[in-house]
């Protein structure tokens, strides 16, 4: 038993602190090299893109950016959308009628969700 809870903690801890610049990430197929604001050269080499809450980490993207090797990284986050969810609370209710044994409460949570966009280069 304490193998199985060890095993669903290591699990839970793995799956909050994954990386979703990590996960997300895709290689660029155009490797011709562009102009950056200061007049560099550079060639993008990959970009992550992915929607979550507004707590995303950015020392995420800089960390795995420093496992590309990556140079550069221009990140972006906008606004997407806001999803509501409805949770409905049933309440037992002392009643010796034959009407319902139980009320209903709903409760809406409002998550606003955002997209983040990072792009990243190598000199």
């Amino acid at each position: 038993m304490k193998n199985i809870f060890t095993l669903l903690a290591c699990l839970t801890i793995v799956g909050c602190t994954s990386n979703p610049y990590k996960n997300s990430y895709t290689t660029d197929k155009n490797t011709q090299k562009i102009q950056s604001i200061n007049n560099t050269l550079v060639t993008p080499i990959g970009e992550s893109q992915f929607q979550g809450k507004n707590n995303i980490n950015k020392n995420d993207s800089i960390q795995f950016a420093k496992e590309i090797d990556a140079d550069i990284i221009l990140l972006n986050k906008k606004y997407s959308h806001t999803e509501t969810k409805t949770i409905t609370k049933i309440i037992p209710v002392r009643s010796y009628s034959a009407t319902s044994l139980y009320e209903y409460e709903n409760f809406d949570f409002h998550i606003d969700k955002y997209l983040y966009t990072a792009k990243y280069f190598k000199k």
